[in-house]
């Protein structure tokens, strides 16, 4: 149960969650991670299995086992603090480049919630229609401005993610 205003209402609200690893894990374990990353030292988890099976699938090009964990979050986070990202902007951008840069401001927060690697960012991005567009230099698409490409980019993840998930 959880409280909203004056009425309790019903919280049973858990989603399975997944993790891509080089060995199978049972329990999710941050004394393990590697510093520098997009959002600083961490147990980086996704909703998407398939972003999941995508990372699992880079550890395999490099001739890596590849492992893919499934475990279910309770997401009733009251009692944590949660840095949560709305959009791919600019406080996003710097935060990410804090990390990368070993200034962690992840150790303020219990999670963070949005937002995507730099990696997958651009890979999105070289994945693009918007991309393919202005490399073959259709519609002056390499002329228009950063917002408005920004914009255009936006609109194809949300019409490629499933529906619910938001950055």
């Amino acid at each position: 149960m959880r409280k909203q205003g004056k009425v309790e209402v019903a919280y049973e609200a858990i989603r399975p969650i997944y993790h891509a690893s080089t060995v199978a894990v049972a329990h999710p374990d941050v004394e393990h991670s590697r510093p520098h990353l997009d959002f600083g030292r961490g147990f980086y988890l996704t909703a998407l299995r398939e972003q999941a099976e995508s990372h699992a699938q880079r550890f395999i090009r490099r001739g890596k086992p590849a492992f893919n964990s499934e475990y279910e979050l309770d997401e009733d986070l009251t009692g944590y603090s949660v840095k949560r990202f709305e959009a791919y902007d600019e406080p996003w951008l710097d935060y990410v480049t804090q990390c990368r840069h070993g200034d962690t401001p992840v150790q303020q927060y219990d999670a963070v919630e949005g937002g995507m690697e730099l990696e997958d960012a651009l890979a999105f991005f070289y994945d693009s229609d918007t991309y393919a567009l202005m490399s073959e230099g259709v519609a002056d698409m390499h002329c228009r401005s950063d917002e408005y490409l920004a914009d255009e980019l936006m609109l194809e993840l949300q019409q490629r993610r499933p529906q619910g998930l938001t950055p």
